[in-house]
């Protein structure tokens, strides 16, 4: 048997085993589910985005120290949330979050609306300089 098979199949029969003794533990069958549902996400999340950036690195298309800058930029985002989760109401944290959407949404709009009516005079002069 090959063994890139035999592990998966040693994989599959482990999560079985998992799945068989969070679900048969005792605990609600519905959170089990919700919890073996949320990790197989997460697995299958992680697995499909490692082949990708995997093969956009081989062809050149990532950039490799902004993608490492923005994993840990991420993970010091992911812990400070954590401990901002821990001392404050979800109410407040909500109206936290909708300000600072609306405080950068407001310059993105202008100059994405900006960029656009530049692009426009630009083929416009264009147009009228072919002829």
């Amino acid at each position: 048997m090959d063994p890139f098979v035999f592990a998966a199949v040693l994989f599959a029969a482990a999560c079985h085993a998992g799945w068989n003794a969070a679900v048969k533990k005792g605990l609600d069958p519905l959170a089990g589910t919700v919890v073996i549902s949320i990790g197989a996400a997460l697995v299958s999340v992680i697995a499909t985005s490692s082949g990708a950036a995997a093969a956009y690195v081989r062809e050149g298309y990532s950039n490799v120290r902004v993608g490492m800058f923005l994993e840990i930029a991420t993970t010091i985002g992911a812990l400070t949330g954590a401990g901002i989760a821990v001392y404050f109401r979800a109410s407040v944290i909500a109206i936290v979050f909708g300000v600072v959407l609306l405080v950068f949404y407001v310059p993105m709009s202008y100059y994405t609306d900006l960029w656009i009516y530049r692009r426009h005079q630009a083929r416009k002069a264009r147009k009228a300089a072919d002829g």
